[in-house]
């Protein structure tokens, strides 16, 4: 019981009352009996020494991490060279997992500064095409980003900062019965890396469109981020995997469709409608083939009659 009663938090008044009864330690208060207490002194003191001989349970706030992460690690003599600045890279990115873990959440984007003593910082963004809280694989896409950035000359401050977070349950893959979720984690951690290398404007990803046309029924995007999309009403005739860059025109001959030999209709016709809110679009697709047995998908537009291939078959 020799604890310094300046440490007690109270208020001011109360330590020059300490310090004119001549009070200097915790023990000196506690040798006073309740009564003399509780005449000089205020209910909560009073309660505080109930917590203090574990006659009331102490109850704190709980402690509760701030919504964004932001560290640093200061170098005074500079750091002149990439493969030095990994170690404090990576006590940085412990950190973050730590704080990661206490919010139980996951990241989706982590930024780096790089201070000089002189001159003008740098800085590097890892966006991630799934969330992570694994120091390991932040580290190692930081170091592939930073081999493509020009670092001043000494470094004498990082600094990490993260406010993309995503809450722990919804950060991991949907769990499937039959699903391979090694094979989504590698390819999640393929598209990092990629990124991480090369650049997020390198990587495209084919997506659906809300469009039956099957010229627009597609596009690319970038990896990684939520598009909505619509399920595009299917066709029940089988189509090419692959279609001409611009439909072809068929030229008609003798009654007979000709596009470079003479074409066959094998099977069809089966209609899409598109753009109807502008000016719509109506095709009949047909299944031909040629006198070698090769097949073409072809349409025909209803508002002029014409027709074009549009698609190959292997």
């Amino acid at each position: 019981m020799t604890t310094d009663l300046s440490r007690l938090e109270t208020s001011r008044k109360q330590q020059q009352s300490f310090e004119q009864l001549g009070l200097k330690s915790l023990g000196d208060l506690l040798a006073l009996s309740r009564s003399a207490l509780s005449r000089r002194f205020d209910a909560e003191l009073m309660n505080r020494i109930a917590q203090l001989n574990n006659e009331k349970p102490f109850t704190a706030p709980r402690f509760q991490p701030g919504d964004s992460f932001h560290d640093l690690v200061q170098n005074p003599q500079g750091i002149f060279n990439k493969e030095s600045l990994l170690f404090p890279m990576k006590t940085l990115l412990q950190r973050l997992c730590q704080y990661l873990v206490a919010r139980q959440c996951h990241c989706r984007e982590i930024e780096w500064h790089f201070e000089p003593l002189i001159g003008e910082s740098q800085q590097m963004q890892i966006q991630l095409s799934g969330s992570q809280n694994n120091w390991s694989t932040l580290l190692m896409l930081s170091r592939l980003q930073l081999d493509r950035l020009e670092l001043p000359r000494s470094v004498e401050q990082i600094i990490l900062h993260a406010d993309q977070f995503i809450e722990a349950p919804m950060a991991v893959f949907n769990l499937d019965l039959f699903g391979d979720q090694q094979a989504a984690q590698q390819s999640c951690e393929l598209i990092d890396s990629l990124n991480a290398r090369l650049g997020i404007e390198a990587l495209s990803q084919p997506v659906l469109n809300q469009d039956y046309l099957p010229e627009l029924a597609s596009t690319l995007a970038t990896p990684g981020k939520p598009i909505k999309t619509a399920a595009n009403k299917p066709l029940t005739a089988p189509q090419p995997l692959w279609l001409l860059t611009e439909p072809a025109p068929v030229q008609m001959r003798n009654q007979q469709l000709y596009w470079r030999q003479p074409l066959t209709i094998i099977s069809g016709p089966e209609r899409l409608c598109g753009n109807w809110w502008q000016a719509e679009q109506q095709r009949d697709y047909y299944l031909a083939c040629d006198n070698r047995g090769a097949r073409y998908w072809l349409f025909r537009e209803s508002a002029n009659q014409r027709w074009f291939v549009h698609g190959l078959f292997s």
